[in-house]
């Protein structure tokens, strides 16, 4: 389609706009495409593929069809391919993004092509997996397969296509733990190289994927930053996704342009130049087609699960049996929060026999993880079994574990953890959902370990890690707990912190606390919803919210003592002071006696566990209190 002569006008005025941005020098700029381009063609969106996909096989075994629109609001497509290739094999996963094989470029396809040839743009970097970009060049190419990336450069050399997701013609199944690690590294440098000190125009993409956030942190750290970002879109949202991105490179000294237009109108083709029902598309799932009964319902029922869906959980699992069954069973005990309940099942697995001996050692560790003593699941462990990093990280588990029973001191825990490859970035051996939440739980641990040993800085970093693979799993239950995690650390920099940046810290911690007692609303048994509401209870004290504070801290402290005494000793110790600022707001002298009980109450769980770990936080906050009644 070609451009009428006012929207010739309004084109000369883009074109000029991102021409002046370029600079003197004109260098050419670097293009980001997303699946706003994409759907402009009649391809459907993410969440729509797997709302189709999940339809498909809820059919199968006629559940309500609700589940597929449900569940689809929440599951990233990667995680669709994942629990897919974990049941069916990856050819089955991969048969979903075969679909996307389909359709014609749109003018805005044309333009980026355009803008190729004429030399303006050399690099485009595309999260998409449909064939558009490379039809619209048409001109001869060759394919290089980097890392889980499709890389198309021209014959002559002067355009490369990356397909960073992959291809609806290539191999579109990645695990999470690669979709977690980011790009391959040469994919990742290329991307800073192209786009450092150049214009970044960004078309249809919402600023969601983790890949990204990986490349921008690296990218921040080496000052491998655009000259300006052009980013195109219909809107931005106050919070998260591309608003968030462009803060971040805001923050960093780079000129952020946000567009508020359909891509085709500010281009100058008119808002109808792409406009094509969705409706037009017909989806093929003949792939999924062979999948037996048995398969189709662990797919549904672990897609339910990530989507916190539990009760469509259990129905899905009553229709299965043997080893999904059993499997099933643990895993939405351990999404219940019921820890007891789901330790026993870890362990029938073990001890059952029925699986494979990967299954089974990652249902040893996670057993382990889960039970407070069970120091014997360990020999049911085998380092091989769990490979690299995921055995170096559980070593460190276990020696936390026996420092809980008084074996070792935990700052030998912890510094096997400070041994562990640096960044903490590597994942191998994580290619299973199984593996992922395992992972998690790992990384937890390890950076409290961390945390206790006050090295606050790489605790933190652990805890992001655990947070972005939780994010990718799109699991509201798991991104909810990581969140605490991160806001647990940013108390921890707040205590070492000079005045201003303490101030700072304990924002962030509130904004991720609160975060995460949102997300765990509904699991108000959870022992680590307790943790959150007694951690975000002592930030709001220490804010100038006590009243607030102690309410957080009486709500979750019940929990948390049934389920983990050990951490609500310090709590115990937190409520003392937050009725002691309390005291400061209403000089009430009940306050100080209420402060002065829960920290009797915080000694006796001391005495009873034989943990002494925070004790010394007991005796700060009863001896501010005593000071406070002198006064």
């Amino acid at each position: 389609m070609k451009p009428t002569a006012k929207a010739r006008e309004h084109l000369s005025k883009s074109d000029e706009f991102l021409r002046s941005l370029r600079g003197e020098d004109a260098s050419p700029m670097v293009v980001l495409t997303g699946a706003g381009v994409s759907m402009a063609a009649g391809l459907p969106s993410g969440p729509e593929l797997v709302e189709s996909a999940l339809a498909c096989l809820s059919e199968r075994l006629s559940l309500r069809k609700g589940i597929a629109s449900a569940v689809s609001r929440v599951l990233p497509l990667e995680v669709l391919f994942q629990v897919i290739a974990d049941h069916a094999g990856e050819e089955a996963a991969t048969a979903v993004t075969r679909v996307l094989d389909a359709s014609t470029p749109t003018v805005t396809h044309v333009w980026i092509a355009e803008q190729q040839r004429s030399g303006r743009c050399r690099s485009i970097y595309t999260f998409n997996f449909d064939t558009l970009h490379e039809q619209s060049l048409g001109d001869p190419f060759e394919t290089q397969l980097v890392g889980r990336s499709i890389v198309l450069e021209s014959l002559s050399k002067e355009w490369r296509l990356t397909k960073l997701h992959g291809s609806a013609t290539h191999r579109g199944v990645v695990s999470i733990g690669e979709y977690v690690q980011g790009f391959s590294d040469s994919i990742r440098h290329r991307m800073m190289d192209d786009w450092s000190k150049r214009v970044l125009l960004v078309l249809g993409y919402g600023g969601w994927d983790v890949d990204l956030r990986v490349t921008l942190d690296e990218a921040v750290a080496k000052r491998c930053l655009p000259r300006a970002v052009v980013w195109v879109d219909r809107s931005f949202p106050r919070t998260g996704g591309r608003t968030e991105l462009l803060t971040d490179f805001e923050a960093h000294g780079v000129v952020c342009h946000r567009v508020e237009s359909e891509i085709s109108t500010w281009l100058g083709f008119g808002a109808a130049a792409d406009a094509k029902a969705h409706t037009a598309f017909e989806y093929d799932w003949r792939e999924l087609a062979p999948l037996d009964e048995l398969s189709v319902g662990a797919i549904l029922a672990e897609a339910c699960l990530l989507s916190d869906r539990l009760d469509w959980t259990a129905e899905i699992a009553t229709e299965l049996a043997g080893e999904e069954a059993s499997r099933i069973e643990a895993l939405l005990q351990d999404q219940k929060g019921e820890r007891a309940s789901a330790a026993a099942a870890y362990r029938r697995i073990v001890e059952g026999g029925w699986h494979g001996e990967t299954t089974r050692a990652l249902a040893a560790a996670r057993a382990f993880t889960l039970s407070a003593g069970q120091v014997d699941l360990f020999d049911q462990v085998l380092p091989d079994q769990l490979q690299a990093d995921m055995a170096r990280h559980f070593d460190a588990f276990v020696w936390s574990r026996r420092s809980d029973l008084g074996g070792l001191a935990r700052d030998k825990a912890a510094r096997r953890v400070r041994e562990l490859p640096r960044p903490f970035a590597t994942a191998s051996g994580v290619t299973s959902l199984d593996a992922v939440r395992l992972y998690i739980g790992f990384l937890t641990e390890s950076a409290r370990l961390l945390h206790e040993a006050r090295d606050f800085d790489d605790a933190l970093e652990m805890d992001r890690r655990a947070l972005r693979f939780a994010s990718a799993l799109g699991d509201p239950a798991l991104v909810a707990s990581t969140s605490g995690g991160v806001g647990v650390c940013y108390m921890g920099l707040a205590e070492d912190a000079v005045s201003g940046a303490a101030e700072s810290h304990l924002a962030e911690a509130e904004r991720w606390l609160r975060g995460a007692v949102e997300g765990g609303r509904e699991r108000v048994g959870d022992y680590v919803w307790g943790l959150h509401m007694c951690n975000l209870g002592s930030v709001l004290s220490e804010r100038g919210d006590p009243r607030n504070g102690v309410q957080y801290l009486l709500a979750g402290l019940p929990v948390l003592t049934a389920a983990y005494p050990n951490w609500a000793v310090s709590c115990q110790a937190y409520l003392a002071m937050a009725f002691g600022d309390l005291f400061d707001l209403e000089c009430e002298p009940k306050h100080l006696r209420d402060g002065l009980r829960a920290v009797q109450v915080g000694w006796a769980l001391a005495n009873r566990l034989k943990d002494f770990d925070d004790v010394h936080l007991l005796k700060e906050a009863e001896a501010k209190l005593r000071d406070r009644g002198e006064q």
